[in-house]
């Protein structure tokens, strides 16, 4: 069966100065969604310097900018953030090179360069709940909380990992790293874990993976240079009715209602049958897009601006 194409857009845009973007999202329900990056402000205090805002919170009725602040080392610390995971209204993981958790109001960054390894950097998560999280990110960073302690994963790879998904598919837990360096060389590959164990997994050499997304492991959707998807007998193939644009993630509610988003501001939807380009979206890029409860909301930029993408 197909779903349907018919999506109307509202875009929005945020910043006053220096370069600003927004790198990832999150739905926790139609009058809650969480976006986050790095949007500069002018100081209208008088300070010369913008300042740095990371977080964009919609409540229903507005979006607002948010400045999540921690502690790191003693000092209080305004990061630029790559990735979200939110779980619940209180229940909200922060990326930016290390995890932060909060209830949104309050953060707290777990330091894990001094407890698990000094050159971790981590950027996208994944996870259950709060007591089973996996985090990745560049140069083949990988870590895993339980709820309360911390556990470095061996990747086996120094490339970066540029997306994690993951599924529970009845007693299998099965999650999925994609692997790409983004400026060439390393592996580029997909990481794949079965109820905790490493498992190989063939993919065509060559071929740029920024991100995948799946609802079982024999049916694996990836993104990049082109779109792919595995099948049983583990074979690649190219999908031939996907639109020819260079991915940077794609999220689905179902196998015939997925979105792909990325450069020139591409935003590209699967009915089951056809693939749908949206020609009136307009921006310069979109870095991430999270489809939830029929909500689709991507982040962006668009000349020097974070934008953010909704459905009407």
């Amino acid at each position: 069966d197909t779903t349907s194409h018919d999506f109307s857009w509202e875009i929005f845009s945020f910043g006053e100065h220096s370069s600003s973007a927004l790198y990832d999202v999150a739905i926790i329900n139609h009058n809650n969604i969480w976006a986050v990056g790095e949007v500069f402000i002018n100081d209208s205090s008088g300070g010369t310097d913008p300042l740095l805002y990371n977080v964009v919170h919609w409540d229903g009725d507005s979006w607002t900018l948010q400045r999540a602040e921690t502690f790191f080392r003693n000092s209080k610390i305004v990061l630029p953030l790559k990735g979200i995971v939110a779980f619940s209204e209180y229940d909200i993981w922060l990326i930016g090179s290390l995890p932060i958790h909060g209830d949104g109001n309050s953060w707290t960054l777990f330091d894990l360069r001094t407890t698990l390894d000094p050159s971790i950097a981590l950027y996208h998560a994944w996870g259950t709940s709060s007591n089973d999280i996996y985090f990745a990110g560049s140069s083949g960073s990988m870590a895993h909380f339980n709820g309360r302690h911390w556990e470095k994963i061996e990747s086996g790879t120094d490339s970066d990992i540029q997306d994690i998904w993951g599924v529970t598919d009845g007693d299998k837990k099965i999650v999925a790293c994609a692997v790409t360096n983004i400026y060439g060389g390393g592996d580029r590959k997909i990481l794949l874990y079965v109820n905790g164990k490493e498992q190989d997994i063939f993919w065509p050499s060559g071929i740029q993976i920024n991100s995948l997304w799946f609802y079982h492991l024999y049916r694996i959707f990836t993104a990049g240079s082109g779109i792919f998807v595995n099948n049983e007998t583990g074979n690649w193939r190219q999908w031939p009715k996907a639109p020819l644009l260079y991915t940077e993630k794609i999220r689905g509610q179902e196998i015939n209602d997925i979105f792909a988003v990325g450069h020139f501001g591409k935003v590209s939807h699967y009915n089951g049958y056809t693939w749908k380009i949206f020609s009136e979206v307009n921006a310069d890029l979109f870095y991430s897009v999270s489809y939830k409860y029929d909500r689709v909301v991507a982040v962006g930029e668009k000349s020097g601006k974070a934008v953010i993408l909704v459905n009407k």
